[in-house]
């Protein structure tokens, strides 16, 4: 990550949505080349976890900020920190199709059936027939919902920056959109882990299962990815408790099976 542009919200029938953008770059490959690009949207509480599922890949390195080594709480911080000066996000007329790389939809067969599958369940069953013949016209405003349903909750497939390119997001500030909740504290609870052998661990999941992971930075990793729900009831807890998770889990919670 180069920079960081303020998440973008517009309001949609009383209710508001956002679109965050960022500058990332693969620092492995040269010449090093940041661009802007839409890295998700959706409405509040599906930023949230997005802002934290991305925090998490700092713990073990992968996502590193301009200077280098960031920590969860930094990395989390500075999104919070746009959200509280959103931009406007205006219109837009978006045309939705299975195709190449950098087609709106990738046209992976596996893919696309997930694709159709969130449609129809979230009750779009006349777009999903309609995208399974070919282009469909969405707008961002009135279709943000039926966008929500085919990128928001396929984001580990599907890129938002397919269909919100550079330069959607160069609007003026609105604070009548700014989230800026009053703090709140959360007790801190250690999560659940088991040591498998030297180097793996079973880890709690979001949704409470188990899952084997690789190195001891997982524990933490994990307990920031699912930290989204959290900071909407309990805003701004995250920093101390983080801190905690960093400093007291690896040393506590190690239980061997």
């Amino acid at each position: 990550t180069a920079a960081r542009r303020a998440p973008h919200e517009s309001q949609r029938s009383g209710n508001s949505f956002t679109t965050c953008s960022d500058v990332p770059y693969e620092k492995n490959c040269y010449p090093h080349d940041p661009k802007w690009s839409c890295v998700g949207f959706g409405y509040l509480e599906d930023v949230l976890k997005l802002i934290f599922w991305f925090a998490s890949s700092t713990e073990g390195g992968m996502l590193k900020g301009k200077n280098g080594d960031t920590t969860p709480e930094a990395y989390a911080t500075a999104w919070l920190k746009c959200l509280a000066a959103p931009r406007k996000t205006y219109d837009r007329d978006i045309t939705v199709h299975f195709g190449g790389y950098s087609a709106p939809l990738p046209s992976d067969e596996k893919v696309r059936e997930k694709v159709l599958a969130s449609l129809r369940e979230d009750g779009f069953p006349v777009v999903a027939t309609t995208l399974e013949a070919g282009p469909v016209q969405l707008s961002l405003y009135r279709d943000f919902d039926v966008l929500r349903s085919i990128y928001t909750k396929n984001r580990a497939h599907v890129g938002s920056w397919r269909i919100l390119s550079p330069g959607y997001n160069d609007h003026e500030v609105d604070m009548s959109l700014a989230y800026e909740p009053e703090p709140k504290k959360l007790a801190y609870q250690p999560p659940a882990a088991y040591r498998l052998g030297q180097f793996h661990y079973l880890v709690t999941q979001e949704d409470g299962t188990l899952r084997g992971k690789g190195w001891a930075y997982s524990i933490v990793a994990s307990y920031v990815a699912g930290y989204g729900e959290k900071q909407l009831s309990h805003p701004g807890s995250f920093r101390a408790n983080f801190k905690r998770v960093g400093r007291d889990s690896c040393k506590t919670q190690r239980k061997s099976v």
